[in-house]
């Protein structure tokens, strides 16, 4: 739909929802609810090569809160839920890659720290 509209001097943002495993907030059960996600895209030529300083394709998943849940107690069946989002944005992110053409894509949240880190150190378990 937007391919007559594109230009090198151009950015785009794309708004999406997405089902991501929600802790319960009364019930007893987890539930899939929709989460917003912002695609931008960089022309090549847009702002002065914004491209090459933000990358080509930006992902906004808004807060790392959906990924980790450091709220709830990790039991198996939140560590399930946890795990199964995080799949879910490590698949994304790598057909956006492929399909996109990229050489690289990094993991980065707004707090600062190490988004990586802080999904390896949250599924890990302690006996």
């Amino acid at each position: 739909m937007a391919a007559d509209l594109l230009h090198e001097d151009y950015a785009y943002v794309f708004e999406a929802y997405w089902d991501l495993w929600s802790p319960p907030e009364a019930g007893e059960k987890w539930v899939l609810e929709p989460s917003l996600v912002r695609l931008i895209a960089h022309g090549a030529e847009f702002e002065e090569n914004a491209a090459e300083a933000a990358g080509h394709v930006q992902i906004d998943f808004g807060l790392d809160t959906p990924f980790l849940h450091e709220e709830v107690a990790l039991t198996s069946e939140t560590e399930n839920r946890v795990r199964s989002n995080v799949q879910r944005l490590v698949e994304f992110t790598a057909k956006v890659e492929k399909n996109a053409g990229a050489t690289g894509r990094l993991l980065w949240s707004e707090s600062e720290e190490n988004l990586a880190q802080k999904l390896i150190s949250r599924l890990q378990r302690t006996n």
